[in-house]
Formats: C-alpha cells, sequence, structure tokens
C-alpha cells in the first residue's frame, strides 16, 4: 500500500531497466493471501503492511528477473535514488527466488 502512488514511476523504472510487464493487478489484500506470500520471511509487519490497503503486484519478465529486480530494488533502507528502496522507500517487495515468485504470481 506504500507504493501505489508511486506504481506508475516504480512500473516506469522497471520497463526502463529492460523488463517486460507480464501482469499488473489492484488488490487489497486478504491477510491469508498474504500470509501465503510472505508468511516465510517471518516479517509481521510485513504482512499488516500489505493488508492495510491496495496494493499493486507486477509480474516482470527478463532474463535472471529476481536477480536483476533485486538490484534494481537495492537493499531495504537504501538512500541510493538510483534504486526503487532509494527512490520509494521500502514499498517494493521483490521475491528471493525463482520458485518464491512462482508462488507469489500464482
Amino acid at each position: 500500500p506504500n507504493a501505489i502512488r508511486s506504481a506508475g514511476k516504480i512500473i516506469h523504472a522497471a520497463v526502463a531497466s529492460g523488463f517486460v510487464v507480464a501482469e499488473c493487478k489492484m488488490a487489497t489484500m486478504q491477510r491469508a493471501d498474504a500470509e501465503r506470500m510472505f508468511g516465510d520471511r517471518n516479517d509481521r509487519a510485513l504482512v499488516n503492511d500489505a493488508c492495510a490497503g491496495a496494493c499493486v503486484g507486477i509480474a516482470l519478465v527478463s532474463e535472471d528477473a529476481v536477480a536483476k529486480f533485486a538490484a534494481l530494488n537495492g537493499e531495504k533502507g537504501s538512500t541510493d535514488p538510483s534504486t526503487l528502496h532509494g527512490a520509494f522507500g521500502d514499498a517494493c517487495v521483490a521475491s528471493s527466488s525463482e520458485s518464491d515468485a512462482e508462488t507469489q504470481c500464482a
């Protein structure tokens, strides 16, 4: 929900970095869905944030997409404006593996 106002800019940054948007969906997450997607991270705050309002889910496609998006996203708390975290705060959550991405996009 923290990135909803910046969704267009975030999508633009991803496309400018070579990603193709395969799917984009805005929804309000139910707690069960948020726990399924993020429960393995042991981050209750993330689950609570995901349920706090509308979210935008974006399925991006690229060669080595998980690692490539992790680099674009940057480290949580980063102030480097060339990363999504630096430009938009800690609003973007990325899949940590190919199998994680497949589960989250299901």
